[in-house]
């Protein structure tokens, strides 16, 4: 990113003093050399312009990454593992409600619930973020 807005940079103060010396210039610049000149001026304006979005687009990533992490931070007090799911916790720090998938959870740092279909001991719940597959046995809402 640093090199992209030295690069605008450096782009612009060219097409600045290249402007500048077509307007220092005397009538003895003939229109082929100034229109020349104005060619050099935009092209490294485009330049400088291309430079400045690539490090836009940089700065857009960053800013994203920090709010899903600043997310996952908020959140990391507020769940509990309880066998092979994640639950929100209540007041006295133990695990309630429906899981949440413990892949989903330690990989991506998200919290996403599962689907319960049948709750059968035994029976498949999946994570239909990620498609991992849990045992009923093991993760089952929590009340």
């Amino acid at each position: 990113m640093i090199v992209e807005i030295g690069s605008a940079i450096g782009g612009l103060k060219t097409a600045v003093d290249l402007v500048r010396g077509v307007a220092a210039a005397d009538r003895a610049l003939n229109e082929a050399d100034l229109k020349l000149k104005l060619l050099g001026a935009v092209n490294e304006m485009i330049n400088a312009q291309e430079a400045l979005l690539s490090a836009r687009q940089v700065l857009q990533e960053r800013d994203a990454e920090i709010s899903r992490l600043q997310e996952a931070l908020a959140i990391k007090g507020s769940v509990v593992r309880v066998n092979s799911a994640y639950y929100l916790t209540d007041e006295a720090g133990n695990g309630r409600g429906h899981g949440f998938c413990m892949r989903c959870y330690e990989v991506d740092h998200r919290l996403r619930h599962l689907a319960y279909g049948q709750q059968i001991m035994g029976s498949v719940v999946q994570c239909p973020s990620c498609k991992t597959n849990y045992v009923y046995g093991g993760v089952y809402p929590l009340d």
